[in-house]
């Protein structure tokens, strides 16, 4: 072996840079639905508001289904976003629409008690470390043979919180967790929830908190927790701009049409892409309609042949559709998580047993 190329792979033995890209199958796992799931159950709104919002929804998938039976949720958003554009009058239902979407993803997280009538919320923040056990157990084992100094980014086309209670909002050595950032590093949240935790002693509700940490987290389609409010893009630590109806999302449309606010974050994950050694996709199917997210790979590894591992229970499906956009790439399916710790402990490039 000539010394240049030995010198290559000790390199990148030594500093293996990793992009994981995480979708709608990894949030599942820790009880989120998935797209053809999103209306199988009512969100609890809080409000009168919201309420009627989510009755609005429901109404009129409800009405759709009638004349569409064979269509998923996708094709009634596509619908919903297109007629908003072209048909007056009918913007209210997509706002309604938004407002539903925000709040089924946030059900997830939210504890509700109801008092005098009255509905208020907790928990519904990355303060909180719960995320459930398949989640906990993917994380333990990457963090037990990851090293923190070793590039790692994570890009998620989901919306909601799991991998940000996960990571920690800072690093956390005692339980392997190496807190996040969101590609600026260390941030200062536009606020964040009082919960139970040292953190907060001394502190007052509502009281701006700083994240860091050493992962890179890019948030590809928004997030529950991120609001646009005078163009600037605001993050907080809870869900609140999905109850106050402005949260920064993009819901699951074909041809989906970009916002400026998400230009940086959708130019870093390239970036992210042209350094990576490796790339593992866990529980992102590669949907006909997101076109985006190939062109994305596309341009970001370019002809490279760089090692892509699969996760995920149709690992072989998916193999083909990245193959189909990909085809220089070495693709190495593995099953579903948690059942794959094994299998990612290797591909870390640890020998050790989970």
């Amino acid at each position: 072996m000539e010394a240049r190329q030995l010198s290559k792979i000790v390199s990148i033995g030594l500093t293996m840079s990793i992009v994981l890209l995480m979708g709608a199958g990894f949030a599942k796992a820790a009880g989120s639905p998935l797209a053809d799931e999103l209306f199988d159950q009512t969100p609890i709104g809080g409000s009168h508001e919201r309420d009627s919002q989510v009755n609005l929804v429901q109404s009129q998938w409800y009405e759709w289904q009638k004349t569409h039976p064979v269509e998923g949720a996708e094709a009634f958003i596509t619908h919903v976003y297109r007629n908003s554009a072209m048909i007056p009058g009918t913007g209210v239902i997509w706002r309604a629409l938004q407002t539903y979407l925000a709040l089924r993803i946030s059900a997830a997280f939210v504890r509700w008690s109801f008092v005098d009538g009255r509905a208020n919320r907790s928990s519904d923040n990355f303060m909180n470390a719960y995320v459930g056990s398949y989640h906990e157990r993917w994380w333990d084992t990457l963090f037990r043979y990851h090293k923190y100094d070793q590039p790692l980014t994570v890009l998620t086309t989901n919306w909601d919180i799991w991998i940000e209670r996960a990571l920690r909002p800072v690093p956390r050595p005692r339980r392997r967790r190496p807190g996040f950032h969101y590609g600026q590093g260390p941030e200062r949240l536009a606020a964040a929830p009082r919960f139970p935790s040292r953190w907060y002693i001394g502190t007052d509700f509502g009281k701006d908190t700083t994240i860091h940490g050493h992962v890179t987290l890019l948030k590809l389609h928004g997030s529950l927790s991120w609001a646009v409010r005078g163009g600037l893009l605001e993050k907080y630590g809870d869900l609140r701009p999905a109850f106050r109806g402005d949260a920064a999302i993009i819901p699951p449309i074909e041809q989906k049409e970009f916002a400026n606010w998400l230009s940086p974050i959708w130019k870093q994950a390239e970036q992210s892409l042209e350094q990576a050694d490796r790339l593992l996709v866990v529980g992102y199917s590669f949907p006909d309609y997101d076109h985006e997210i190939r062109r994305l790979l596309k341009r970001g590894i370019n002809d490279r042949r760089i090692d892509v591992h699969i996760f995920d229970p149709s690992a072989d499906l998916v193999a083909k559709r990245i193959g189909s956009f990909l085809p220089q790439t070495s693709l190495i399916e593995h099953g579903a998580i948690p059942y794959a710790c094994d299998d990612l402990r290797n591909v870390i490039g640890r020998q050790e047993r989970c």
